[in-house]
């Protein structure tokens, strides 16, 4: 009789790291349709979370575009209404 093959938690193999590819170490560049002083594009792709990019003046039609240095697959990308507040990110309690 055969034995059940169980599989323990110290068992269980790593995750795939999920690197940030939208990342200017990494050759990605962001442009996009304007630009509200301060707000570049490439703000988007510094890792911080209170970085942003902002149109000027735009209230439709605005768009911004990530390329990155080669094709890659992507499977998780966060779209945040506006940058997060310096104390949620760095203190969150």
């Amino acid at each position: 009789m055969a034995e059940s093959q169980r599989l323990y938690a110290a068992e269980i193999h790593e995750q795939e790291p999920n690197p940030n590819f939208a990342d200017l170490k990494l050759g990605a560049t962001a442009t996009a349709s304007s630009n509200d002083q301060g707000y570049r594009p490439l703000n988007v792709l510094k890792g911080f979370l209170q970085s942003s990019w902002q149109t000027e003046k735009e209230t439709a039609g605005s768009w911004l575009e990530i390329a990155f240095a080669q094709e890659q697959m992507v499977s998780e990308l966060l779209i945040l209404p506006r940058p997060l507040p310096y104390d949620i990110v760095l203190d969150p309690i």
